[in-house]
């Protein structure tokens, strides 16, 4: 071979390995997709995560299969998919990605985006199958625990702070994101984000109990430690795919650190270059008007969610509503029971506030016609989190019982809101609640429907003693003050108008709350005013109202006139046909009023974009 010769083959094959670097780098970007959420009504886990309630075991599993793979209802948006590791890797090192290829493949193809979770631990067996392998065992001999101290049955939960059981676990991490890396394109795409399980199911601790062996017990030190360091693994793992994780590390009850832990994850993932990094925010998604909500909202809600991120983006968060949608069984959230349609229109309605994007119901509700009015509303308004980009704003009508409040109820007619002093600037409620003042609170507003059922449950600081308590409280402590609502505010409240509570039909959604005009006490318009940052559009507006009597009301824009309904005395709530509003723009003003000076009462106003 001459030296031309030599120098020709030379550069061809440079050339050659230049354009398959080329076509590599540019298929790796390609399928390096934007992975944005679908904002709305999502369902929780088919199988994985599954509460059977008052129900035969496989009843809610089998509807969930009907509403993700079967027959998707037009309301549903996503689903959390839950695989457990014992499944995943039948054997060290040795894995079946069979079933979670066959139901992710399923779900891109109904269109339904997929959130998936490996769940490392769980306790009892999941539809028959236990989470964490046995081979883990034998390699990393694990910690014995029960739910209550000195009672069986015995669990046994991995040994998180042992090397081993981080190793095999990151390399169970690494090889999830790899084998999703490599999935079909559509099915990749249609992934939102790998929720990351650190310890018992999705949730923020190693075990529900306490070891056997006291010893062997997790500080929390440790246990930030340890999620700080798996988190990274997930993290530096997933960046090359693309795909985001979304974090549970909320711990409310820990005060400021909860939002330490989460600030942290967020900051930590965007400077390793992930984008859209997601959180799991539970505790409102759970449950509205609970003790220590407007704690949170102040701690987690604002920095966290409704703050835009330095790219001028916003974290996204998930959570979930785990309890059964049949109406009149009362499963473990028995308060529900009273009117399902009220609480979940209510819970709607706070989670939009609190700024969650995604809300997980159980199997049930999306196939249940009667609370599809509420899904809509919900897919409405879900994930616009910025004013100046929203076609649509909303304000529900609402009156807060706060006994927190002491110049609404001086404490030297009501009584003191606490027996014991309350440290309210880092933690929530930390002491139960003066239950002789909540009931003089309520007794204030009987005749608008105010009831304190059961101030036991009503005054302990434990949010759950609230959303799994079987009573349904009017009278809360630092729970959310007024209206729930996103980019509209009413103008002074309490002088313009009075609280309304539990008005109406019980398989209607909107009398849990509500407000109303009272001429005989000078409350005659409700004025509303638009986000200053809302955009310039041609929009029209809803109004739910109380149907009784046969008054009218009336809808002005900016002072202008739009429409004048008069009611027909059906005694049930009425929505408004869309009413045209024209333009309207940041710090536009809407009124209520009634021209016949009949008090009507309201419950929800939409200002959707035309």
């Amino acid at each position: 071979m001459n030296r031309f010769q030599y120098q020709y083959r030379y550069i061809i094959s440079i050339f050659v390995i230049t354009i398959t670097i080329i076509i590599v780098q540019s298929s790796n970007a390609n399928r390096n997709v934007d992975h944005t959420i679908k904002p709305g009504i999502w369902t929780w886990a088919c199988g994985g995560a599954a509460y059977h309630g008052t129900h035969h075991p496989g009843y809610y599993e089998h509807i969930c299969q009907e509403e993700v793979h079967v027959s998707p209802t037009p309301e549903l948006r996503g689903a959390l998919q839950v695989y457990n590791w014992a499944v995943l890797e039948p054997e060290d090192g040795k894995f079946d990605w069979y079933w979670l290829d066959k139901n992710l493949t399923a779900m891109a193809n109904a269109k339904v985006q997929a959130n998936p979770i490996i769940f490392i631990h769980k306790g009892q067996k999941i539809n028959g199958a236990v989470t964490t392998p046995k081979w883990l065992f034998k390699v990393s001999p694990g910690i014995k625990y029960t739910h209550t101290p000195r009672k069986r049955p015995v669990f046994e939960a991995p040994n998180y702070l042992d090397p081993v059981f981080q190793d095999k676990f990151s390399k169970l991490i690494y090889a999830f994101a790899n084998h999703l890396n490599e999935l079909p394109d559509y099915v990749k795409e249609n992934i939102w984000g790998v929720q990351a399980a650190l310890g018992i199911t999705g949730d923020s601790r190693p075990w529900k109990g306490s070891p056997v062996n006291k010893s062997q017990d997790i500080s929390s030190s440790q246990w930030q430690q340890y999620s700080r360091t798996m988190l990274e693994v997930f993290v530096d793992a997933f960046v090359p795919t693309g795909i985001p994780i979304v974090a549970n590390v909320d711990n409310p009850m820990v005060g400021s650190e909860s939002e330490t832990q989460n600030m942290w994850f967020l900051d930590m993932a965007e400077k390793k270059g992930m984008k859209g990094p997601g959180l799991k925010q539970g505790v409102p998604t759970h449950g509205y008007n609970l003790n220590g909500e407007k704690f949170l909202y102040e701690l987690e809600a604002v920095p966290l969610l409704l703050t835009p991120r330095s790219d001028g983006t916003y974290a996204r968060a998930r959570g979930e509503l785990a309890l059964e949608p049949d109406p009149g069984v009362p499963g473990e959230y028995g308060n529900w029971e009273e009117s399902p349609w009220w609480s979940l229109q209510a819970n709607a309605e706070w989670i939009l506030t609190y700024g969650i994007s995604a809300w997980n119901l159980y199997a049930g509700f999306l196939s249940n016609e009667t609370f599809r009015e509420t899904l809509q509303f919900v897919n409405r308004h879900a994930g616009y989190m910025n004013a100046s980009t929203s076609p649509a704003a909303f304000i529900s009508f609402r009156d807060s019982l706060n006994t927190e409040n002491v110049e609404r109820w001086p404490e030297a007619k009501y009584g003191k809101v606490s027996d014991l002093p309350w440290s309210n600037s880092t933690k929530p409620p930390d002491c139960k609640a003066n239950t002789k003042r909540m009931q003089l609170i309520a007794n204030d507003f009987k005749s608008f429907g105010a009831k304190l059922e059961n101030a036991k449950e009503a005054s302990d600081p434990r949010s759950i003693m609230q959303k799994k308590g079987m009573y349904l409280n009017d009278v809360c402590w630092n729970c959310w003050e007024g209206n729930y609502f996103r980019y509209i505010q009413q103008i002074d409240p309490i002088k313009t108008s009075v609280g309304w509570w539990r008005v109406g039909p019980k398989h209607q959604g909107y009398g849990r709350f509500a407000r109303g005009l009272h001429h005989a006490t000078g409350r005659k318009v409700i004025t509303l005013k638009l986000d200053e940052n809302f955009s310039e559009m041609n929009a029209i507006a809803t109004i739910v109202y109380y149907n009784n009597g046969k008054g009218s009301f009336a809808i002005a824009y900016n002072g202008k006139t739009k429409e004048t309904i008069t009611k027909t005395s059906t005694d049930s709530w009425l929505t408004t046909k869309n009413i045209s509003l024209g333009t309207v723009s940041g710090n536009g003003e809407i009124t209520l009023f009634s021209p016949d000076q009949e008090d009507c009462i309201f419950s929800l106003l939409e200002v959707l974009e035309s």
